[in-house]
């Protein structure tokens, strides 16, 4: 597998690691060949169980079980939100507020993949905290009580800032440095590829208790190069 999660940290009881974009969590029900953090995992490991998921093309921080009775104490954790998790993301346009907190219930739709805010949903709710302004768009934040399915994604959406290169709940288009760089130049034989051209989503940090001793531990996954060098074209064109 090329593109191979990094592992952060493990023990006896979990594996925690950094999740590049791209990779699946879980096996993809229509082609279960397709490359995903569980199968490397049950190579690898004896035992080897998810806990929580990313979407494909979010980056950062996942934990896994290495037995059943881990598997069960880390769920309860999640579940009962005894677990810390901190996301940045690149979204468009600015939010109303440099704090602000989105309680907004969400539920599935007819289409299946797709989520909506319903009042008949699951409670969700998210923390935003603006970071930096760019022109066009914002570098935030996000804290989830939470943990439903795109949840950090649709909550932006409805705020009128999707993540940048959305496919579900934005317009897709990834970043393009001519669109923040005046008299943006390329060869007329060429295309301007995107900086980034994937959700501009990471999970930065996950503290959870150590399922030995309760311990809260927390690990961290740094930015990947693709975020890191649109914000470093960001800074440099559009603050």
């Amino acid at each position: 597998m090329k593109n191979e999660p990094e592992i952060l940290y493990e023990d006896a009881h979990l594996v925690v690691l950094h999740k590049p974009a791209g990779l699946l969590s879980v096996p993809d029900r229509l082609d279960a060949d397709l490359p995903s953090v569980r199968s490397w995992g049950m190579r690898k490991y004896s035992d080897f169980m998810i806990v929580h998921r990313l979407d494909k093309d979010t980056s950062g921080v996942m934990v896994a079980a290495r037995s059943a009775d881990v598997h069960s104490f880390l769920n309860e954790a999640f579940s009962s939100r005894n677990v810390t998790k901190t996301y940045f993301a690149l979204v468009h346009g600015v939010p109303q507020a440099d704090q602000l907190t989105i309680d907004q219930p969400i539920r599935s739709t007819a289409h299946g993949a797709l989520m909506a805010i319903d009042p008949r949903g699951k409670t969700a709710t998210t923390h935003v905290e603006v970071i930096h302004k760019y022109r066009g768009y914002t570098w935030v934040k996000l804290l989830p009580e939470t943990g439903r399915t795109h949840q950090l994604r649709v909550h932006l959406a409805y705020l009128g800032n999707p993540i940048v290169a959305d496919e579900l709940y934005g317009d897709g288009k990834g970043f393009f440095v001519s669109a923040i760089k005046r008299k943006f130049n390329m060869p007329q034989d060429q295309e301007e590829r995107p900086l980034l051209g994937r959700l501009a989503l990471h999970a930065y940090s996950l503290q959870i208790p150590h399922p030995a001793d309760g311990i809260i531990m927390e690990f961290t996954a740094e930015l990947p190069k693709d975020l890191r060098a649109t914000l470093q074209q960001l800074d440099k064109w559009a603050s």
